[in-house]
């Protein structure tokens, strides 16, 4: 799953640098890596968010506990 986010309490036509900026900054500071992607014309902030209990051979597949697929 990704996520996609960007800041947007500034001018319209400041948000792409503002999100280059703090996604420059996060990195910077060793506090976290983000990628940024281009969508719809404008620069986006990407999260790929990763199962941990999805094996090698689970890739693809959710975790819900309980469910039994018929």
């Amino acid at each position: 799953h990704m996520l996609l986010f960007r800041f947007t309490a500034v001018d319209l036509e400041q948000r792409d640098d503002v999100n280059d900026a703090i996604r420059e900054t996060l990195f910077m500071e060793g506090r976290t890596v983000i990628a940024r992607t281009r969508w719809g014309g404008e620069t986006w902030l990407k999260l790929t968010l990763l199962n941990p209990m999805a094996g090698a051979t689970g890739a693809g597949q959710s975790v819900v506990t309980g469910y039994q697929g018929s």
